[in-house]
C-alpha cells in the first residue's frame, strides 16, 4: 500500500526507527506494562513486522505535522498475522485514531493476500472490543486470567480479566 493514508484529519504512515522513542512514549500513555524504544525500534526493523503511525495534521505549526498519535505493529507468518500492540496517546483517545489504524492495517494485510488477522483484548477493555467486533472480529478463544487485575479500589479479591483471541477472516 502507498503511504501516507489520509483519513479526515489523520495521516497513517509507517512507521520509521526514528519514530521508536515517539512511539516508546504513546505506548507508555496507553499502557502500564510499557515497552522501549529499543524494542520498538528492533520490531521496526524486523522483516516480518509490520508499523503504522499516525499524526494529526497541524495547520499552524511547521513541520506540518505533531508527532505520532497512535500505532500498531501487526506480526506476520505465511497467510496470517497476529495485531501486537495498538496504542493511542491519552490526548488523542475518541478521535477515531484506533479505528484508523486498524482499518490501515487491515488493508495492508489484505493486499499483500493474509488470510486471518489476530489479536488478544482485555475482556474489561470495552471500547476495544467493542471496536473490533465492529471491524467484524469474532471470538475464537480466551486465555484465562490473562491480564493484571485493576485493584485500585481496593478490592484484593477482584480475578483477573480474561484475554479474549479474536479473528478477523480478510480474505
Amino acid at each position: 500500500m502507498m503511504w501516507p493514508f489520509i483519513a479526515g484529519d489523520i495521516t497513517v504512515e509507517g512507521s520509521r526507527v526514528s519514530d521508536a522513542m515517539d512511539l516508546a512514549n504513546v505506548h507508555a500513555d496507553a499502557f502500564s506494562h510499557n515497552w522501549s524504544g529499543d524494542e520498538i525500534t528492533r520490531m521496526i526493523k524486523s522483516d516480518n513486522i509490520r508499523a503504522l503511525q499516525c499524526r494529526r495534521p497541524s495547520t499552524w505549526l511547521r513541520p506540518p505535522s505533531l508527532g505520532p498519535k497512535g500505532f500498531v505493529l501487526a506480526r506476520v507468518a505465511a497467510d496470517e498475522a497476529e495485531i501486537l500492540t495498538i496504542a493511542v496517546a491519552n490526548d488523542a483517545r475518541s478521535l477515531g485514531i484506533g479505528k484508523t489504524l486498524m482499518r490501515a492495517i487491515m488493508s495492508d494485510l489484505y493486499a499483500d493476500r493474509i488470510k486471518h488477522l489476530f489479536l488478544e483484548v482485555d475482556e474489561t477493555n470495552e471500547a476495544a472490543v467493542a471496536l473490533y467486533h465492529g471491524l467484524k472480529f469474532k471470538e475464537v478463544g480466551e486465555r484465562k486470567s490473562y491480564y493484571t487485575a485493576d485493584k485500585s479500589n481496593g478490592d484484593e479479591t477482584r480475578p483477573r480479566p480474561r484475554a479474549l483471541v479474536m479473528r478477523a477472516d480478510l480474505r
